[in-house]
């Protein structure tokens, strides 16, 4: 990882002092590990809090805690991602690394297999598996001293599957296409049930943010990272109206329930 040049974060947090600085996210999902970003990190979090001492930084987003995925390629669960990475991080540098906020990106990722079928599979509304991960990476915060109580920020949240079914072989697509009309009825309940569990947590846990993935992605078509769950909107830019599950958030924030 090469750190950000000084002055741009300089300039930054001159504009803004006092922000919440958001450095890396899912380096776990992505194969990255401690050893490639640790150096360039603590030098990125060194220069922040030098330009700004009121700064806050979050921790890696690590992508879900001891879950992973269900019949997937896998990837490197975010316990032993973050396990490793404050263990390199004050073996290095003698101290704790800054962070003040930690970060989760929390997504049920389940896809079918011989033992679980299509129509238990999809659509991947299991909110049960989003509070566990959340509710694992507080009992580790307050396994240790220099975490215990710190605040958690949930920096994406959502699903990747909202529709009954997929079909690969769809020309122009290495990845699975949706297939059947979209659940949007299954998804806003799922949502209902996850917005509900993170306020009724939010105090006991120190849960202080949870943010929807994704404002607009076109999910009708297959996508690179097969994320086909949910989007805000349906259409990029100024253009975009919102969407059924769209109008759901935009009435649960206002608090029209």
């Amino acid at each position: 990882m090469n750190p950000v040049p000084t002055q741009q974060i300089q300039n930054a947090a001159a504009q803004a002092p006092g922000s919440v600085w958001y450095v890396l996210g899912e380096p776990n999902g992505h194969g990255v590990t401690v050893e490639d970003v640790v150096v360039g990190l603590h030098d990125t979090y060194e220069v922040i809090k030098q330009a700004d001492p009121s700064a806050r930084i979050t921790s890696p987003s690590i992508l879900n805690f001891n879950f992973t995925c269900t019949n997937c390629g896998g990837y490197q669960s975010g316990s032993s991602w973050i396990n490793n990475f404050w263990f390199q991080y004050t073996n290095l540098y003698g101290e704790d690394p800054p962070i003040d906020i930690w970060a989760i990106d929390t997504f049920p990722i389940v896809w079918p297999d011989d033992e679980l079928p299509v129509s238990q599979a999809f659509p991947t509304v299991r909110d049960d598996i989003v509070a566990q991960q959340v509710t694992d990476y507080r009992v580790w915060l307050d396994a240790r001293q220099q975490t215990r109580g710190k605040p958690i920020w949930v920096t994406e949240f959502g699903l990747h599957w909202g529709f009954p079914d997929l079909e690969y072989g769809v020309p122009g697509c290495t990845k699975p296409s949706p297939k059947g009309e979209y659940l949007a009825t299954e998804v806003k309940a799922y949502l209902a049930r996850a917005y509900s569990w993170f306020e009724a947590n939010s105090s006991a846990m120190n849960i202080q943010r949870w943010f929807t993935f994704s404002t607009y992605k076109n999910i009708d078509v297959c996508q690179a990272d097969s994320g086909n769950g949910l989007s805000l909107l349906d259409n990029s830019g100024g253009a975009g109206n919102m969407t059924e599950v769209g109008i759901f958030f935009k009435n649960w924030i206002l608090g029209f329930r």
